[in-house]
């Protein structure tokens, strides 16, 4: 698929969207595309169901499909506001989606150090609510965990 898709399709910056070509393309290969897609997560839902049953799925040549745990911190936006207020006074209401990337470019233009003195503020008050997440991934060069060692560990 990827190997077609980059003989039929230019790369996305040098598109001409008036290239007939590209309209005849995108007819022939957009219903292949929808269906592929279709199957596609079909295909990973019975992939994920196998995994949590059976462990991770062999793949060949050390590749593996995984499920993978992993946890990211959220902020408690009653908790943090007080906190940036300080550091941005009114500037901190452009920061009311409370992203830590905003929150660290804001940082980084007042004073080098100050995201870490913020971070630590904010990890002290309790602002960061922790969002445990499962996902699955294909993976390389990864070691097998069986499902009874991964239920032992949780």
């Amino acid at each position: 698929y990827l190997t077609l898709s980059q003989q039929i399709f230019p790369k996305p910056d040098h598109i001409d969207l008036a290239d007939d070509r590209l309209k005849e393309a995108l007819c022939t290969l957009l219903p292949i595309a929808k269906r592929a897609s279709s199957v596609g997560k079909n295909l990973e839902a019975l992939a994920k169901a196998y995994v949590d049953r059976f462990g991770s799925l062999d793949l060949g040549d050390g590749t593996r499909f995984c499920k993978v745990a992993s946890t990211k911190n959220k902020l408690d936006p009653a908790k943090a506001l007080p906190i940036l207020r300080e550091y941005f006074n009114e500037e901190s209401n452009s920061l009311i989606s409370l992203s830590a990337n905003k929150i660290y470019d804001m940082a980084r233009a007042k004073s080098k150090g100050l995201n870490k003195e913020i971070n630590l503020r904010l990890e002290q008050a309790g602002a960061f609510i922790s969002d445990d997440k499962i996902e699955y991934r294909i993976l390389k060069q990864v070691q097998e965990v069986t499902n009874e060692q991964s239920k032992i560990e949780a």
